[in-house]
């Protein structure tokens, strides 16, 4: 297992290397705007069977990242702060890039919650 982190922490780093995971950081430089080359670079390089996002940001360039390099992708959402969040025009944008990008995971009919 690989994971790709797009900032550094070092104790989460640690803990997943100890697991056995190859820890990559691909948000150095250049900031938000650098992150779906960068993601695509290390998907190009790498070529998973399957790219599994989770987090706001990483969804956005996770998901672009995979659909332009070819490789399904699955999305997690498991922040809260979207939707308690008490700017409403903040929740407005991040639902604004969130859509169109949440439409390149894999289809429903093969997403965990709808296998039986």
């Amino acid at each position: 297992m690989e994971v790709a982190s797009l900032k550094e922490t070092q104790p989460l780093r640690r803990a997943l290397e100890q697991a056995g995971a190859r820890v990559t950081t691909i948000g150095e430089g250049g900031g938000r705007l650098g992150w779906i080359p960068r993601s695509y670079g290390l998907l190009i390089a790498r070529r998973p069977d399957l790219v599994h996002t989770t987090l706001f940001e990483a969804d956005i360039a996770g998901r672009a990242a995979a659909t332009l390099a070819g490789i399904p992708v699955v999305s997690s959402i498991v922040t809260r702060r979207m939707g308690s969040s008490n700017d409403p025009t903040r929740v407005l944008r991040h639902r604004g890039c969130d859509w169109p990008t949440s439409r390149m995971v894999l289809p429903r009919a093969m997403s965990a919650g709808s296998m039986r």
